[in-house]
């Protein structure tokens, strides 16, 4: 029968207890320097995954906070577009551009497609003003459909400011709205849309202004 081999140690040291000798071995680790070991990849396991915790809830909002400014500079591009060309006229039939205008509502005609006919069905009459439903939102009503276009829209998310041919505002008293006497007095709409984040934690406010084009002085004709 062959004798078991012997283990060896290398760089060890030898040391006697109770009259027994051994041999104390340089190499490896003690069980106190395996859990300072363990302790300490835990903490840097745990601040990864703290890492990367927070970098997501970073991009989940930078994600909302873009998206909502997408949707804010898109519907104040409809907006806008839709006041310029609010009182088209080609056949002059004498359509009025707005009919009535608040601080949140502001509603239009125009006749589009120029066959010298008004079609209150149609986009020919166009409403824009912001509404309580769903956590509030801006609609657009098309004769008698409407569509929101902007949302999230908190109270006073959508704001509307008249100005006339010298550039001073119309309707500043009475909560904006417009007297009969000044729809026809205005050139100039400004648009201020505000929309919130998914989380309704921040929100995005673009403003801008145009001009209503059939209202425009005409190079040439007094």
């Amino acid at each position: 029968m062959r004798p078991l081999p012997r283990r060896t140690c290398r760089g060890g040291r030898r040391g006697t207890r109770r009259g027994v000798v051994y041999l104390r071995c340089a190499a490896g680790f003690t069980l106190v320097e395996v859990l300072v070991a363990a302790l300490l990849a835990i903490l840097v396991c745990g601040s990864a995954v703290a890492l990367l915790g927070l970098h997501a809830s970073l991009a989940r909002a930078l994600q909302s906070e873009l998206g909502a400014g997408s949707a804010c500079a898109w519907a104040l591009e409809v907006a806008l577009r839709d006041v310029q060309a609010a009182g088209n006229d080609p056949a002059r039939i004498g359509v009025a551009a707005l009919r009535s205008g608040s601080r949140e509502a502001l509603e239009i005609d125009a006749d589009l497609d120029g066959d010298g006919r008004l079609d209150t069905a149609s986009m020919e009459r166009l409403a824009l003003y912001w509404g309580a439903a769903s956590g509030g939102r801006v609609l657009r009503r098309l004769g008698a459909q409407s569509v929101g276009f902007a949302s999230p829209v908190a109270a006073g998310g959508f704001v509307l400011r008249y100005r006339g041919v010298d550039g001073a505002e119309l309707g500043a008293g009475a909560g904006g709205a417009l007297a009969s006497s000044d729809l026809a007095r205005v050139r100039r709409v400004d648009v201020e849309i505000a929309v919130r984040t998914d989380d309704a934690t921040r929100e995005v406010r673009l403003r801008s202004s145009a001009a209503i084009r059939a209202r425009l002085p005409v190079r040439g004709v007094p």
